[in-house]
C-alpha cells in the first residue's frame, strides 16, 4: 500500500514532545511520498525532516496530482478543511482520499462543505465522533459511520512506567474550560442551555471550596486557558487525575498523557471510555452522574477500592496508547479501508 501525504506542516513541531507526534512517526514508517503545491515549502518539509532525524531522500515529491501512479491513498492530517492550503488537488477516483478533521468545532458548516465538495472517503477523527459526538452528527451528516478513531496517544515523554515516586492522594484537576458565547453559533444550536464546553472541570472550579480531595489548577473564570505549568510534573505528582470529555464526548490527550504518567484516570462514565478499554474499578474511577453527592463520595470510593491493582491495570492499559501502536492501529485501518 502506497501513502502519499499532503503538506506536512506538522515536522514542524517537536514531535517526540508533541502529542500529534504520531503523525511524523507515521510519515516516517509508511508514507511514500509527499505532495505541496509550493516547491519552497517542499524545501522546508526536508528540512524540517532532517532536523527530526528523517531521510527526506526515500520520499517522492509532488506538485502535480496527475503524476500519483501507483498510490493507493490520499492523505491530509491538518485539519481545518475549509482553509485553502488544505484543499486537495484534483485526484482520480482510484486513489482513496482520507483526512484528519482534527477540530471539527471550528467553522463545522465550512468544514463539512469543503470535505464534501472534494469528496472524502473516510475522516479520522479523535474518537468515533459519528458515535457520540452530536455536535459531529449535526454538521457532518455525509460521515455518518465513515470516522476512524485515532486517539492522541502520548509521546515517550509521559512513559514513566517504573516510577515509584510519592504522590499526593488526591485528584488533580487540570485543563482548559471554554466559554461558550454568542459567536460560538454553531455550538449554541446544539447546546442551547449550556455556558461551558467542559462541564466537570467547571464543575470542580465552581465547588471548589467543598471539594477537599480535589487539588485545582484550572483557569479563573476570567481565563479560559490552562494555567502555565509543568503539567508533566503535576501528573507524576498526583494519584488520580480529573478528566473531562467536553461536550463533543472524545477523550482529550490528557486522558493518554495521565495514565502513561502512573496517574490514575477520574470521569464521568461514557461508552468512549468503554471502547478504549477503561473499566471503572478496574483501571479507571468512573462516576455515575455530575452532582455534589456524586463528587463529594469520590474519597470513600477510592479509599474502598485496591489501588494496587487500579494502578497495574491502568498502566497496562497505557502500553496501547503508545505513539507507535496508534500508528500501528492507524495504518491498518487504513488498509483495511483498502482492501
Amino acid at each position: 500500500m502506497k501513502i502519499v501525504v499532503q503538506e506536512p506542516v506538522f515536522l514542524f513541531n517537536k514531535y517526540k514532545e508533541d502529542f500529534n507526534g504520531y503523525k511524523t512517526i507515521f510519515l516516517n514508517k509508511h508514507v511514500s511520498g509527499i505532495y505541496s503545491e509550493c516547491p519552497k515549502r517542499m524545501v522546508k518539509y526536508i528540512i524540517a525532516m532532517l532536523k527530526n532525524g528523517i531521510n527526506p531522500f526515500k520520499f517522492e515529491y509532488f506538485h502535480d496530482s496527475k503524476k500519483f501512479n501507483g498510490y493507493d491513498v490520499f492523505l491530509n492530517l491538518n485539519g481545518k478543511p475549509f482553509l485553502e492550503f488544505n484543499k486537495l488537488p484534483k485526484i482520480g477516483s482510484s486513489i482513496l482520499k482520507a483526512y484528519h478533521i482534527m477540530d471539527y468545532a471550528d467553522k463545522a458548516i465550512l468544514s463539512n462543505q469543503a470535505l464534501c465538495s472534494q469528496s472524502i472517503d473516510f475522516l479520522f477523527g479523535y474518537a468515533r465522533h459519528d458515535k457520540y459526538c452530536d455536535f459531529f452528527n449535526k454538521y457532518y451528516t455525509d460521515f455518518y459511520r465513515r470516522v476512524i478513531s485515532v486517539p492522541f496517544g502520548y509521546s515517550n515523554k509521559y512513559n514513566i512506567f517504573d516510577d515509584d515516586s510519592e504522590r499526593y492522594n488526591k485528584v488533580l484537576a487540570i485543563g482548559a474550560i471554554n466559554n461558550i458565547t454568542e459567536q460560538d453559533s454553531e455550538i449554541i444550536k446544539v447546546f442551547p442551555n449550556e455556558k461551558y464546553s467542559h462541564l466537570l472541570r467547571e464543575f470542580v472550579r465552581y465547588h471548589n471550596s467543598e471539594l477537599s480531595f480535589f487539588d485545582s489548577f484550572l483557569p479563573s473564570k476570567n481565563n479560559e486557558k490552562t494555567p502555565n505549568v509543568d503539567m508533566r510534573r503535576l501528573l507524576k505528582s498526583y494519584k488520580y487525575f480529573l478528566n473531562d470529555l467536553s461536550l463533543f464526548n472524545f477523550p482529550p490527550a490528557r486522558t493518554y498523557e495521565g495514565i502513561a504518567s502512573g496517574s490514575i484516570l477520574v470521569g464521568l462514565e461514557h461508552d468512549v471510555y468503554k471502547e478504549l478499554g477503561f473499566e471503572n474499578n478496574v483501571n479507571c474511577i468512573l462516576l455515575n452522574e455530575i452532582s455534589r453527592v456524586s463528587f463529594s463520595n469520590i474519597e470513600s470510593i477510592i479509599a474502598n477500592s485496591n489501588k494496587d491493582d487500579l494502578v497495574r491495570n491502568s498502566m497496562s492499559l497505557a502500553r496501547e496508547f503508545s505513539h507507535d501502536k496508534i500508528v500501528s492501529k492507524m495504518y491498518n485501518d487504513i488498509k483495511n479501508k483498502t482492501l
